[in-house]
């Protein structure tokens, strides 16, 4: 009878053990997947409070993107509040003029030369507008393309959105 109750005991430390090592197995195929997704997009105001005719700038950042040569943003805004002033690419090489139209700013630069594309987490350009209204001014990442070193294209649809709350110049 003992014999018949250390072998049950036995059996389940070996039922045990294999559960634990299933879970290991599922924990760091998860992780795995995390670290290899796709590129994840983000649009942050800096300030993300602001006063009439101040100047705000919105980061456009890209996380986990690889060999990335060149790429075009496409940026909703509200007219209404804000006006477009300047972009700045956070890539070196050669920028298109912005084209602004009913609210959605355009942009794209690329990489110029042999080097291969960036790599890693970064931001790849600082919109700067001014405001004009007081109120809350959303602001929305409609599309990216993103172009590697070999011109392949590829489109990503983020729906990243943020906003920004302006005030009057009475307001502090």
């Amino acid at each position: 009878m003992i014999n018949w109750k250390v072998k049950e005991m036995t059996g389940k430390r070996a039922l045990l053990g294999l559960c634990l090592l299933l879970c290991i197995y599922f924990v760091v195929q998860q992780l795995t997947a995390v670290k290899v997704g796709d590129p994840a997009f983000s649009i942050v105001p800096i300030p993300d409070t602001s006063k009439l005719s101040e100047e705000i700038t919105i980061n456009v950042a890209a996380n986990r993107i690889t060999d990335v040569f060149g790429y075009e943003v496409n940026v909703d805004f509200d007219g209404s509040r804000l006006v477009f002033s300047k972009a700045t690419s956070m890539i070196p090489g050669v920028s298109i003029v912005p084209i602004v139209k009913e609210g959605r700013l355009q942009f794209a630069s690329t990489k110029t030369g042999k080097d291969g594309g960036e790599s890693g987490d970064l931001v790849l350009c600082s919109l700067t507008f001014r405001t004009i209204a007081p109120g809350k001014a959303a602001f929305s990442l409609a599309s990216i393309k993103l172009v590697d070193s070999q011109i392949t294209q590829t489109v990503y649809n983020p729906k990243a959105r943020t906003y920004v709350k302006i005030s009057s110049k009475e307001s502090l």
